[in-house]
């Protein structure tokens, strides 16, 4: 584990999304609900999937959603995404960032995005938050941590600034997850499990940290 002192954890800044872009795809490669619904086991897919992913952090930002990075001596290591109810920007100001990735999606096989839609499609109602989750909440979208850093605490750390946003915004935090392993792990740091939804071939649990009384 990585002494405390080395890591920071701060907002992501402009000059860094990319790099976070690629080291969630990477993260998330084998991830159940990401894996359910898009195969990323192809250098193409990944490139393509990381650039969506580059332009939705762009939106975020623009908007105002938190999104921190865990740096090690300068080096970004983790991100963790959040997000919350936040003013819709112009709509000239979502073509700009939008409309480059456009190829992207074009340049997708058809099998590939038949195959995903269909997916979404499966899983889409096992994704939809419950209808009694207390609302409002941000939304914990993803904590990621490089493979190569795993295990060293980066993840926890995140997780702390994560509940920190949440102590500001005086908001519990909802998350979703399709891998068991980590609803334990969730569990463990005061979130509770509010629904657990099925698809085929897919069990997604939906959990809830409210904030210490």
């Amino acid at each position: 584990m990585l002494p405390r002192s080395e890591l920071q954890v701060t907002p992501l800044s402009p000059p860094l999304v990319s790099d976070a872009a690629r080291l969630i795809v990477e993260a998330f490669r084998h991830e159940a609900i990401t894996a359910y619904w898009l195969n990323l086991s192809g250098e193409t897919a990944r490139r393509h999937y990381t650039k969506l992913v580059e332009a939705k952090l762009r939106l975020y930002l623009l908007t105002g959603q938190p999104v921190l990075t865990a740096m090690d001596n300068g080096k970004l290591v983790g991100a963790a995404i959040v997000k919350l109810t936040r003013p819709t920007p112009a709509p000239g100001q979502i073509l700009k960032i939008v409309l480059p990735i456009v190829p992207r999606l074009l340049a997708l096989a058809p099998r590939v995005r038949r195959q995903a839609l269909s997916a979404l499609h499966l899983a889409g109602p096992a994704m939809k938050p419950p209808s009694d989750l207390p609302k409002p909440y941000q939304l914990l979208e993803a904590i990621a941590v490089h493979p190569d850093h795993q295990g060293q605490g980066i993840g926890s750390l995140l997780l702390k600034g994560v509940h920190e946003l949440a102590k500001q915004h005086e908001l519990p935090t909802y998350l979703m997850t399709g891998d068991a392993k980590n609803c334990e792990i969730y569990e463990h740091v005061g979130y509770r499990t509010v629904a657990v939804k099925q698809a085929p071939g897919l069990t997604v649990c939906h959990m809830v940290r409210n904030l210490p009384s």
